[in-house]
């Protein structure tokens, strides 16, 4: 008995030693990461059940004087600066820069000095109308650019409302935790840089407050919260809506537009329209690009409308470069023309992507709204620069009247028709101009319609497997071959994939109702027995 508690004693002792090891090796561990730097920046961010949120950043230093600097916000909202412990003996706001030296809109640098007897502490407040975006159930939250001086480190707090929901794989950067804490989702990130955005993917179980604001033919659908952004694109569509019908020769009778909320995959999703092959569908909108500079968000708005005048006006988005092209050209051109600078971000992505290219774009002119391929601003870029050159070379915007005057009371769906019209416009040929960029203006343009029809009909008959699959494998192959130049091939398999689809549901009931009758042949056969 004796010898047991010794045994049990000894082995106390080495708990209490381990204890004690570990939790000086932790705090040792602490105070090496911290003394590696100046100071800590601590961002929180506080958000409410409508987006709206409180942002407190303070600085903490343990040195006796130091110098530092972070992003404050420039004009979209108001801050209040707070020295805590210590005294600030110089500041300075300046305008602040990207590492690759481009200017923050929103942002100016706060640069000070400091002195700090035993230690340093400086708070800012401000408060962001919409830190998170919120069409229930799905929010997004996105902050505000965190930046600072790199001889310091960081960390972050979310605190979102007590009834959201998050998974981990929703947050980037990666969360070092998620907690719950006085009634609030709490996430934690420890960052490994000078420079962040936190996005986090989340869903509220609070009711929506949809509502519907109409005005003439226009018609968006909002929660809310986001009536006045609303009221604003309606009149921003109505400032271009005449201009618009004098280029294109049509009127619209309706149009839709409905906000929504991103995810993490439509962080780079401006808006979009569904197309089933018959009728364009509603507008969508991202809220998030409402958090952009004048221009930015009113050039994806016109972008997506000007789709509707082009399908009104007769051409198919199955010649999608020339839908996608003709939107980014003149939404651009006219939301720059009214001063509203926000579209030159987007001019300056296209048009380098498109220097990239080489001159080389025929690869857009078998592009069709069934196919997202992965290097997506490609398409987009070689579109538009096809659709500037073609159109600034022939006569700007009274090239384009031509061209709709021209097809009016036509469906074009087809490359070689386009071309065919474009050329009346501009009075003079432009096949070779088209064969400069690299298109194929040749007979291919039918079968690539009927593989295009094809794919259309396949969206009914989802459910005739294995065969839509195949089919539909088939189409996909001769239109990457079509594009590729490998046009025999293209049309062998083309035709295979056309026939097949034709007959999937003929296939399938065949196969399956075969398999079905074996089957019953076998079970009475076994019964038999």
């Amino acid at each position: 008995m004796e010898k047991l508690w010794r045994n049990i004693t000894i082995l106390l002792i080495m708990i209490v030693i381990s204890i004690s090891t570990t939790t000086h090796t932790i705090q040792a561990y602490n105070k090496l990461n911290t003394s590696q730097y100046n100071g800590l920046y601590t961002y929180i961010c506080d958000v409410d059940y409508d987006g709206v949120t409180k942002v407190t950043i303070t600085y903490d230093s343990y040195i006796t004087s130091g110098r530092s600097w972070l992003l404050v916000p420039r004009n979209f909202t108001k801050y209040t600066l707070t020295v805590i412990s210590g005294s600030i003996v110089h500041e300075e706001v300046k305008r602040a820069y990207t590492k690759e030296g481009e200017e923050f809109a929103f942002y100016d640098n706060f640069t000070f000095t400091y002195l700090g007897d035993s230690n340093f502490k400086l708070k800012l407040n401000y408060t962001m109308d919409n830190g998170a975006l919120i069409v229930e159930p799905r929010c997004f939250f996105y902050s505000p650019q965190i930046y600072f001086n790199p001889a310091d480190t960081g960390i972050v707090y979310i605190y979102l409302p007590g009834d959201s929901k998050v998974l981990e794989g929703n947050v980037q950067p990666p969360p070092t935790s998620i907690t719950f804490e006085d009634g609030k989702q709490k996430i934690t990130i420890k960052l490994q840089t000078n420079s962040a955005r936190i996005a986090i993917e989340y869903t509220t179980s609070r009711p929506g407050n949809l509502k519907t604001y109409s005005k003439g033919i226009f018609e968006v659908i909002t929660p809310h919260r986001y009536m006045d952004i609303a009221e604003n694109l309606i009149r921003t569509y109505e400032t271009f809506y005449t201009n618009l019908t004098k280029i294109f020769s049509v009127n619209l009778t309706s149009i839709r537009i409905i906000f929504f909320a991103p995810r993490m995959a439509d962080l780079g999703t401006g808006g979009y329209i569904p197309f089933n092959g018959t009728h364009l569908g509603n507008i969508y909108l991202n809220l998030l690009y409402t958090r952009t500079v004048q221009g930015f968000w009113e050039q994806i708005a016109l972008h997506e409308l000007i789709h509707h005048f082009t399908w009104a006006a007769g051409i198919s988005p199955n010649v999608l470069w020339l839908h996608e092209g003709l939107a980014e050209y003149l939404s651009i051109k006219l939301t720059m023309n009214m001063g509203w600078t926000g579209a030159l971000s987007r001019v300056k992505t296209l048009e380098n992507i498109a220097k990239q290219l080489s001159d080389n774009y025929g690869f857009v002119q078998w592009w069709n709204p069934l196919q997202t391929p992965s290097n997506i601003l490609s398409y987009y870029a070689a579109s538009y620069i096809i659709v500037k050159t073609v159109v600034e070379e022939n006569g700007g915007i009274s090239f384009l009247q031509k061209l709709f005057r021209e097809i009016k009371g036509t469906t074009i769906s087809d490359t070689n028709t386009l071309i065919h019209y474009m050329s009346i416009a501009a009075g003079r040929d432009l096949t070779l101009k088209f064969i400069s960029f690299g298109f194929k203006v040749t007979e291919e343009s039918e079968i690539y319609k009927m593989i295009v029809e094809a794919k259309y009909a396949l969206m009914k008959k989802r459910w005739a497997q294995p065969f839509a699959l195949i089919a539909n494998w088939l189409l996909d192959t001769s239109i990457n071959m079509l594009s590729s130049g490998n046009i025999i091939l293209a049309k062998i398999i083309g035709w295979i994939g056309i026939f097949i689809s034709m007959l999937a549901v003929t296939l399938t009931v065949a196969l399956w109702g075969g398999i079905l009758v074996l089957l019953t042949m076998k079970v009475r056969g076994e019964d038999e027995l």
